[in-house]
C-alpha cells in the first residue's frame, strides 16, 4: 500500500496527511467497502477515476474530482452510503475524504492540489 499526503496549495491546508493509493484494478475496485471507518487524516485517492458509488461504504464521505495537473474539478460533500457520484469526465483521480473535510478545509472547484509521498517507516 502506497501512501501520499495531499494538500491543497490555494489554502495550504493539508486534506489528508494518511491518504492510501488505490491505482490497480483490485484496489480500485474495493475502495472503501467493508471499513469499520475513516480517520480524520485519512483518505483514499483512486487514480483513473471518474466517479464512485458507496456502496457498502459504512460512512458519509467527501469527494474531490481531480484533474491530471492537480486542478480540483469538483467538489461533493457528504456523499452518504448506497449513492453513485456525478460522473465527471474530465477526472484522472477521485480523492475520498471524511465528511466535512472539504468544508473544512475551504477547498473549492478550481483550487490545486498537491500530492507528495509519505516516507515509509
Amino acid at each position: 500500500m502506497r501512501l501520499v499526503k495531499v494538500t491543497d496549495t490555494d489554502s495550504a491546508k493539508v486534506l489528508a496527511s494518511r491518504v492510501e493509493v488505490a491505482d490497480t484494478f483490485l484496489s480500485r475496485s474495493v475502495g472503501l467497502m467493508l471499513r469499520p471507518t475513516m480517520g480524520s487524516a485519512d483518505g483514499m485517492l483512486i487514480t483513473e477515476c471518474r466517479a464512485v458509488h458507496t456502496c457498502l461504504v459504512r460512512f458519509p464521505i467527501d469527494l474531490l474530482f481531480i484533474a491530471r495537473d492537480g486542478m480540483v474539478l469538483r467538489a461533493v460533500h457528504n456523499l452518504r452510503p448506497w449513492r453513485v457520484s456525478p460522473v465527471v469526465w474530465r477526472a484522472w483521480a477521485v480523492l475520498e475524504l471524511p465528511a466535512g473535510t472539504v468544508a473544512q478545509t475551504e477547498t473549492q472547484t478550481g483550487h490545486r492540489v498537491r500530492i507528495d509521498p509519505v516516507a515509509e517507516r
